[in-house]
């Protein structure tokens, strides 16, 4: 897997990988939401990361912790 470091206090780094968004939190935990990989390039180029997650993937896409 590909990871991206991201700059933000909450999350260190992303990747996509089969219909899969994979977050890798600063705590240690990784989840993967099913959403599509237009959504990991617009996270890509986002000013705000954290913002993003909170408006664009957290409770929009089904997750889980892996």
């Amino acid at each position: 897997m590909n990871w991206q470091d991201i700059k933000s206090s909450a999350i260190a780094c992303i990747a996509y990988e089969v219909d899969s968004l994979c977050v890798l939190f600063n705590d240690g935990t990784e989840w993967q939401y099913k959403a599509p990989v237009s959504v990991f390039y617009d996270w890509l180029k986002s000013e705000s990361k954290g913002r993003f997650f909170n408006m664009e993937v957290r409770n929009k896409f089904k997750g889980v912790e892996v």
